[in-house]
């Protein structure tokens, strides 16, 4: 599907079921940027699930500590709590 609403619902169910995806950790950073608040934390939250390969630790800790500056604290507050888990010394 090219909404990128769908995919992302779409990654996050499979992660749900431990199915990672190529390109999931992609349509993850992507949704940290929705228009939505609620996508956009599910997004933090999911990135700190994930089991990262070594060369996607910096994006998304990248996206992570972006996320610290949105405007929904229900983000900031997720994506803190991922970043402890993605990057514990980047906090």
């Amino acid at each position: 599907n090219s909404d990128p609403e769908v995919r992302f619902w779409l990654v996050v169910a499979l992660v749900n079921i431990q199915i990672v995806e190529p390109g999931a950790v992609d349509v993850l950073i992507d949704a940290t940027h929705h228009s939505h608040s609620i996508v956009r934390q599910k997004a933090c939250a999911v990135l700190g699930t994930v089991p990262l390969a070594d060369s996607r630790q910096a994006d998304v800790a990248t996206a992570l500590t972006d996320a610290l500056n949105d405007e929904s604290e229900l983000v900031r507050h997720a994506a803190q709590a991922a970043l402890k888990v993605v990057a514990p010394v980047a906090k």
